[in-house]
């Protein structure tokens, strides 16, 4: 199993807060574990306020991960997992809502997105899974299929927390559920907030800066992430090492790294010519040397 990690992080929170002789204004931050990883939001400036939109933020992750979580048997993700092989399965709103959105990406990417790639070895991919719309319940056609949103829950509960920032005030922040981000406003320095890409041969080194304002920013590679297996074939996957896709809203910004980095550079450039407001950054090794690839 080919394991993704995620390779975007932000610039700059460590430095000095005095530019040009200016104080710049206290930033709220506040990280948890959750999904697996470390979620994190920081907001400019430090408001009473603010601090209560990001518990109500933080309250929306940890209410995807009771639902969603594929390794939870207590989920309704996982009750889902185990009784639908046998049974039309009745859904909440919530998971309905989120399956047809991952589905829609699976289809409209031909399956490099495909929210049933851990099923090894269960054929025809996402197409087992049976939706009822009337009756909202789910079944799956084969044995063996099971869903994992961790493609896509991320970047979900986070287009899910965006505006609960918003209704309470806060113009300037950045959310970072590892490494699936989104920047609003600016930073605290009144700029766009810098998020970088690391070379994913030398972890150390950034080899893309992005200057983002009010867009999410996700990064999958060819390291550590699990949810990443394709049943198309590997022959693009093995030479891009990484895929950055900046998009409007963080699901799609998750999604899209995720089967853009599965593409390949042309399927994914050609995706991109079929879709305005998607930008990509591929690192790609060619002939032994490492490249940057700004696409479409």
């Amino acid at each position: 199993m080919r394991r993704v990690r995620r390779v975007t992080f932000l610039i700059g929170m460590c430095a000095v807060l005095f530019i040009g002789g200016c104080v710049a204004p206290r930033i709220y931050s506040d990280e948890q574990v959750l999904m697996g990883t470390t979620a994190a939001i920081t907001v400019v400036p430090d408001t009473v306020s603010a601090r209560a939109a990001v518990r109500e933020a933080f309250r929306i992750f940890r209410r995807y991960e009771q639902r969603f979580n594929f390794y939870d048997h207590a989920s309704e993700l996982s009750q889902l997992n185990r009784q639908a092989v046998s049974e039309n399965f009745p859904v909440s709103e919530e998971l309905w809502q989120m399956l047809n959105r991952a589905l829609a990406y699976c289809r409209d990417t031909n399956g490099a997105f495909d929210i049933t790639a851990t099923s090894l070895g269960c054929r025809d991919g996402y197409r087992t899974i049976v939706c009822d719309p009337l009756r909202r319940t789910v079944r799956f056609s084969r044995p063996g299929t099971k869903i994992d949103l961790g493609g896509i829950v991320a970047g979900a509960a986070i287009d899910a927390a965006v505006p609960i920032l918003k209704k309470n005030g806060v113009k300037n922040f950045l959310i970072d559920i590892g490494g699936d981000m989104y920047a609003a406003g600016c930073n605290q320095w009144n700029r766009p907030w810098q998020i970088g890409v690391r070379n994913p041969l030398r972890q150390q080194e950034v080899i893309a800066v992005l200057p983002v304002r009010n867009k999410a920013v996700t990064t999958s590679g060819n390291y550590v992430k699990n949810h990443l297996i394709s049943t198309l074939p590997q022959a693009a996957a093995e030479r891009v090492l990484s895929m950055t896709v900046a998009a409007a809203a963080a699901a799609e910004a998750d999604v899209l790294a995720t089967a853009f980095y599965v593409m390949g550079v042309e399927r994914a450039r050609d995706y991109l010519r079929r879709h305005a407001g998607i930008e990509a950054i591929a690192v790609v090794l060619r002939r032994g040397e490492l490249s940057v690839d700004y696409l479409p």
